[in-house]
C-alpha cells in the first residue's frame, strides 16, 4: 500500500491494519514487517481463518478471475494502532501470495516441529517416515528435475520423464 503520507512513527510487525472492502466490509490484517517512520509504502498480510472455504476472501493471485470482494479497496484508509492512514493501491496487482510449497517446506521444522504447542502430528509422523525436515521439498525437486529422491530412509519415489 502506498501511504499518503509517510509514517509519522515507526509500526512494529504483525500490528493489526483494519480497512474496508469494495463490498464496504471489515478487512483485517497486520503488518508484514516492521517500518521506521519516514516509510511510505507498507506491506499487508491478510488474516486468515481456520476454516477453508472461508481462509481469506481476497483471492488474486495468479487466478484468471479473482475476487476482489474480500480485498481492501483500492483507496481509502486504513487504521493502525488507532491512527488512521490514507492509502492507494492497485488489488488486481498488488496482491501477492508469498507462500510458496518450498518455503513451507523448508520452514517446516521451526513452524511445525520445534514450535510453542508443537510439534504437529501429522507432520511428525512425515519427519519421522522420510528422515527429513523438509521432505515435501527434496520431493517436489526430484520431481522438477526428472530423477529420484534416493536420500530418504524409506519411501523414496523415481521422476523419470
Amino acid at each position: 500500500m502506498n501511504l499518503g503520507t509517510p509514517l509519522s512513527s515507526s509500526l512494529e510487525k504483525f500490528e493489526a491494519v483494519t480497512g474496508a472492502s469494495t463490498d464496504n466490509q471489515a478487512v483485517y490484517g497486520k503488518l508484514y514487517d516492521s517500518y521506521p517512520a519516514g516509510t511510505s509504502t507498507i506491506e499487508v498480510q491478510y488474516l486468515t481463518a481456520d476454516v477453508q472455504k472461508d481462509y481469506v476472501r481476497c483471492q488474486v493471485g495468479g487466478l484468471s478471475r479473482p475476487n476482489l470482494d474480500g480485498c481492501y479497496t483500492a483507496e481509502g484508509t486504513v487504521s493502525i494502532n488507532g491512527q488512521a492512514y490514507p492509502y492507494t493501491y492497485d488489488p488486481r496487482t498488488q496482491n501477492v501470495n508469498k507462500r510458496t510449497i518450498m518455503k513451507m517446506s523448508t520452514t517446516a521444522e521451526e513452524k511445525m516441529f520445534r514450535c510453542e504447542n508443537c510439534p504437529f502430528a501429522t507432520y511428525a509422523k512425515f519427519r519421522e517416515y522420510y528422515g527429513y525436515f523438509d521432505y515435501a521439498d527434496k520431493w517436489i525437486q526430484a520431481a522438477f528435475d526428472g530423477t529420484g529422491t534416493k536420500v530418504f530412509a524409506r519411501g523414496n519415489g523415481e521422476f523419470v520423464v
